[in-house]
């Protein structure tokens, strides 16, 4: 998971008129995921971390729709006493036309070992479907309704067209 740019990650924060965004360029390092999976009350010393740096005020489903997809590796929303992990997974390809950075869906997972295998399983797929649409065996639309499929039974948040 290591990169070079960093492990960038989004953390909104409840409040009363919305949520309050932050990002990190380290929070979805492995440091940081494992915070946000611990038990509570340690789970709260996520935000403690990391160099957060205020992103706006935004309700949810602006978070959701303005999300980059291509440059975040992790989302967490924190209501009330919860905090949720999402994977977020952009739904273009590396093949083919401009690139669509807020094209994509914020996925739930529940723990460190569900987050990295979601993770590996969406890039191996990406990667096959990328080599189908460049051998021109299969459409991008059909590749970007078989990732819609590969989640459809978790917990999703849509961006964009689906």
């Amino acid at each position: 998971m290591v990169s070079g740019v960093g492990e960038r990650a989004l953390a909104a924060c409840e409040t009363r008129g919305g949520y309050v965004c932050y990002r990190s360029q380290w929070g979805a390092s492995d440091g940081g995921l494992r915070a946000a999976f611990a038990p509570w009350p340690d789970r709260g010393h996520l935000l403690e971390q990391f160099d957060w740096q205020f992103a706006g005020r935004n309700p949810w489903r602006a978070v959701v729709e303005h999300t980059d997809y291509l440059r975040f590796e992790a989302v967490y929303r924190v209501a009330g006493p919860g905090l949720k992990v999402y994977f977020p997974l952009w739904l273009g390809f590396e093949t083919g036309p401009r690139r669509e950075p807020s094209r994509g869906v914020l996925v739930r997972t529940h723990s460190l070992s569900d987050y990295e295998r979601l993770g590996a399983r969406l890039r191996e797929m990406k990667s096959t479907l990328d080599a189908e649409i460049e051998a021109e065996t299969i459409s991008r639309d059909t590749a970007g309704r078989l990732l819609c499929v590969t989640v459809s039974d978790r917990e999703c948040h849509w961006a964009g067209r689906r």
